[in-house]
């Protein structure tokens, strides 16, 4: 994406929140574009972005989703278990495959962590 096109800030933001997602990156970038107002897109045009994003996986989430999505973030631990498998098809988990060892490992998608912060553990 041309720098002129986007700000930093906001670039760096569509790029965290899209887990690594080549896909969701789109999605967020082609959202961000149409809250744009100016010739630039920006770091409020992103956040609205992320909010639709997150408003269609909310609905989805129970809150034992809530409290495996919580131990993924916290342990990264990929296992092949209904819960993490339910996870990961609605998108609320990420799995990756780069780490140091090889092995794969998985985090709660970007968009989730601020509320995973904010809401206590039960």
């Amino acid at each position: 994406m041309d720098h002129n096109l986007i700000e930093d800030k906001a670039l760096q933001r569509l790029a965290i929140a899209s887990g690594g997602v080549p896909t969701v990156l789109i999605r967020l970038a082609q959202n961000a574009a149409t809250y744009a107002t100016g010739a630039k897109i920006l770091l409020a045009d992103v956040d609205k972005a992320l909010l639709i994003e997150r408003s269609f996986l909310l609905p989805t989430l129970s809150d034992v989703d809530w409290e495996n999505l919580r131990r993924r973030h916290n342990d990264h631990r990929l296992t092949a278990d209904d819960e993490n498998r339910s996870l990961l098809y609605k998108g609320a988990l990420v799995e990756y495959n780069n780490s140091k060892d090889g092995q794969p490992w998985c985090d709660a998608h970007p968009i989730l962590w601020d509320l995973l912060r904010s809401t206590p553990e039960q």
